[in-house]
């Protein structure tokens, strides 16, 4: 049996200064005209979220939980520890995830990790490179990289489905 990954957890192409594709973007502009209006809606309420880092404190886990948080959600901290070899305890994990949450953000982890993630969990999970490098990752980046706040409406985005 093949596995495939969930459709709407494919990782999000970037353009160039890892901006996000138009949709997103779209999307992610709507959600923050809707919050600076005081129109912001709890779209995730109910639904559990899984954070997987192995450092909480690092700013992209927590701009991703607090994206999150504002929608409603709720969002549990899973530091994973595996063995990036071993294929079926990866499967199995990720398996027991899907069953306990909605979807998965993923960051810090190796490529190869988040794609076998991906197909076998069966449900979204999306990573820390969806929308490109962070502001802090990149210090001397251009002008038109993506801020903080907005990779915040960014993670909302990708969180409640856009693009799906």
């Amino acid at each position: 049996m093949t596995l495939q990954p969930h459709p709407a957890s494919i990782s999000l192409p970037t353009g160039a200064a890892g901006r996000a594709p138009d949709a997103l973007a779209v999307r992610a502009n709507e959600l923050k005209a809707a919050a600076i209006s005081g129109r912001a809606q709890p779209l995730l309420r109910g639904r559990n979220v899984g954070l997987l880092c192995d450092d909480p404190a690092q700013p992209e886990a927590l701009l991703i939980y607090r994206a999150a948080i504002k929608l409603g959600a709720h969002v549990s901290l899973v530091r994973p520890s595996f063995d990036s070899g071993d294929r079926e305890a990866i499967a199995h994990t990720a398996h027991m995830l899907g069953k306990l949450y909605d979807s998965i953000a993923c960051v810090a982890l190796p490529p190869v990790l988040v794609e076998q993630l991906r197909c076998a969990a069966g449900i979204p999970v999306f990573d820390d490179a969806s929308i490109g490098p962070s502001t802090e990752a990149a210090p001397t980046a251009s002008v038109d990289s993506v801020t903080n706040d907005d990779r915040l409406f960014l993670w909302q985005a990708i969180l409640t489905g856009t693009p799906a």
